[in-house]
């Protein structure tokens, strides 16, 4: 076992001791000799007929290094090595622990990726192939070392958002919302959780989520019903708690005065109800003057609805539509949209959408 005081690089089987003032060539030779697996490329590597790094192979077959993966890790120490050269012993070994996983990944990855582009592969599996394409996600392990180690380094720019909704009716409106509008703007809704999932509604379990997240890298966006009082809302004993131990920050909260369905303009809302009875084709008869009816009832839009219409709508499915014709509006750059439709600012959504872009 190395001492504390030493640079290594952990194969699994040995330990490489690596000197602090390696050279970037050095620490390729020795990645590349120590993890780089040779390969018969042409015979059995499943991407070799199109693959351009094989052009000069065509009239031999003996193995050798894949020159995807040696190209890859040569790119990454291109891009990466001056931040070990110009830190400490720690960061020093952080780097190289990545640098390892990282490579892991790759050729991991380029295997699996190999199996599944090979069609003889696929079919001489059988029943047992959707196996193949399963094992891509094993891959998630490696890449949740990756993201807990590149945390602190700043160059890599990996942390990721993570929004927390109350409930999965607007987990839903978002992931629809994302699953149709297409455009890289609203990326930081690509991950939704629910904060007042059953297993997270006291303090602790917060708390323990929160930390979760930090711990791989990832921050916390969390998005609320004021219910009528934001102020209340946001002084509530669990999400205090948070901001008060610096697990979150008071700017990456989000509340809405009601709720999240009576933040959109009130043509979106009787657009949803009418796609959903399109949709169901339920026996209530339904008129506009109704739903406006229960728009200006605050609450629950849900509850109001049924008052109103006696129409028993799925809250999730209803959310469903509200996200899908969000997204029909907001396909463009945030900037161009307030341009095109000034309107829309008075409109907490798009407010909550503006919120979203510029974090």
């Amino acid at each position: 076992m190395p001492k504390k005081h030493e640079l290594y690089i952990d194969r699994g089987d040995k330990y490489i001791p690596i000197s602090s003032t390696v050279s970037k060539a050095q620490l390729l030779a020795i990645l590349s000799d120590n993890f780089i697996p040779y390969l018969e490329c042409l015979k059995k590597c499943g991407r070799a007929e199109i693959c351009r790094c094989t052009d000069n192979l065509k009239k031999r077959n003996d193995d050798q290094k894949c020159v995807v993966i040696e190209r890859i890790l040569e790119n990454f120490l291109n891009s990466t090595f001056h931040i070990f050269k110009g830190n400490s012993l720690n960061m020093k070994r952080k780097y190289l622990r990545v640098a390892t996983i990282f490579l892991e990944l790759v050729i991991d990855l380029e295997g699996s990726l190999d199996a599944i582009f090979c069609k003889g592969l696929v079919e001489w599996y059988g029943d047992w192939s959707p196996a193949l394409f399963g094992g891509l996600l094993r891959e998630r392990r490696i890449m949740s070392d990756v993201a807990t180690l590149l945390k602190n380094m700043k160059d890599f720019h990996t942390e990721i958002n993570v929004c927390l909704v109350e409930g999965a009716g607007d987990a839903e409106l978002f992931r629809s919302f994302r699953r149709y509008v297409r455009i890289s703007n609203y990326d930081n809704l690509k991950n939704i959780d629910m904060l007042y999932g059953k297993d997270n509604r006291t303090k602790g379990r917060l708390d323990l989520l929160i930390r979760n997240y930090l711990t791989r890298g990832e921050k916390a966006i969390i998005i609320l019903d004021g219910d009528g009082n934001k102020l209340k809302t946001l002084s509530s004993k669990p999400i205090k708690t948070l901001w008060e131990n610096g697990l979150i920050k008071k700017k990456d909260i989000f509340v809405f005065k009601y709720n999240i369905e009576l933040s959109f303009p009130s043509e979106m809302l009787i657009k949803a109800v009418e796609v959903y009875v399109d949709l169901f084709k339920p026996k209530e008869t339904i008129t506009r003057e109704q739903i406006l009816k229960a728009i200006k009832k605050r609450g629950d839009l849900i509850e109001r609805i049924k008052e109103e219409t006696q129409l028993n709508i799925k809250k999730v499915t209803f959310d469903s539509i509200l996200g899908q014709l969000l997204a029909s509006v907001a396909y463009d750059n945030f900037s161009n949209i307030m341009e095109r439709k000034p309107e829309f600012r008075k409109h907490e959504i798009f407010r909550f959408l503006e919120f979203i872009v510029k974090h």
